[in-house]
């Protein structure tokens, strides 16, 4: 989630401090649900399908280039959480986060 909500201020807002990242989160007997709403710059959600399906970059310890930090927040994403969508309504893009919880006995 943290992941997400900083991609949205670097991304989304163009690091402009002040802007409004609403999250919330719903937890039921299931799965959480986890949100997160924003009104800038919107990812369309083919972009963002394509982002969460692409492999992880293999690190390659002759290319310091391939160790950096950036561009492995999608991964990480689809990786932990069960379903990761988005979706854009009057100016707001909403990020749907859901993991499936373990049914207890």
């Amino acid at each position: 989630m943290v992941e997400l909500a900083n991609n949205v201020y670097e991304h989304g807002y163009q690091e402009k401090d002040g802007k409004l990242i609403e999250v919330g989160c719903r937890v039921a007997r299931k799965q959480i649900e986890i949100t997160i709403n924003h009104e800038g710059l919107s990812l369309e959600s083919d972009v963002m399908n394509e982002m969460l399906s692409a492999p992880l970059q293999e690190l390659d310890l002759d290319d310091p280039l391939s160790w950096a930090t950036s561009g492995r927040g999608f991964y990480i994403l689809n990786a932990l959480m069960d379903d990761v969508s988005v979706s854009e309504n009057d100016g707001v893009t909403s990020f749907r986060l859901i993991k499936l919880l373990p049914s207890l006995p």
